[in-house]
């Protein structure tokens, strides 16, 4: 992917805890995207500094609004509406991790826009990107519902610094092997 994005350097990540996290999401709002689950484990967490900002259109939209006020997280999570590929990359600067926990996935380029602007990147294992992202290097792989709200935790809680800096690190490089050059 062809992006603009800027390095999330080790000054960007050695803020990490001291200022609201920002999970990001984008895509189609459809049942096999499970962004139910990365509400779900928001809720479990409890911690007001981590924001989750969803972007996208589709036949979920409703019963993720719901999700929202049943988990009372109004505040946490914004619901955006699908927008354009140079505005998903912007959101994409500003985001910490982009996590999705898809199941029936060919492919996505989603990842590799995200990867490319060194966010923290969790994908599914057995889907269409498990063949670039590896697991606990230049990203990261869940299984369900369970695993993800531990990865989320271990992200959040338990990366030091210098793994936050080395994964965003070899996720950038990922996303440059997959430029649209190459």
């Amino acid at each position: 992917p062809t992006t603009n994005c800027k390095v999330k350097d080790r000054h960007f990540w050695s803020e990490f805890r001291k200022r609201p996290i920002t999970i990001l999401y984008a895509g189609k709002l459809i049942e096999r995207k499970h962004i139910d689950w990365i509400i779900e484990c928001l809720s479990r967490m409890n911690d007001p500094r981590l924001q989750f900002r969803i972007i996208g259109n589709g036949e979920q939209r409703t019963f993720l609004e719901q999700t929202i006020i049943d988990y009372d997280l109004k505040k946490q999570v914004t619901l955006l509406p699908e927008m354009s590929r140079s505005n998903v990359i912007n959101e994409m600067v500003n985001a910490d991790i982009f996590c999705m926990p898809s199941t029936g996935e060919t492919f996505g380029l989603v990842y590799l826009e995200a990867m490319a602007c060194g966010c923290i990147t969790i994908g599914t294992k057995h889907e269409g990107i498990d063949g670039v992202i590896r697991d606990g290097e230049n990203g990261l792989l869940i299984s369900g519902r369970e695993e993800l709200c531990s990865c989320l935790q271990h992200i959040i809680y338990d990366m030091t610094i210098d793994e936050l800096v080395d994964m965003s690190s070899k996720a950038i490089d990922t996303g440059k092997d997959f430029s649209e050059e190459n």
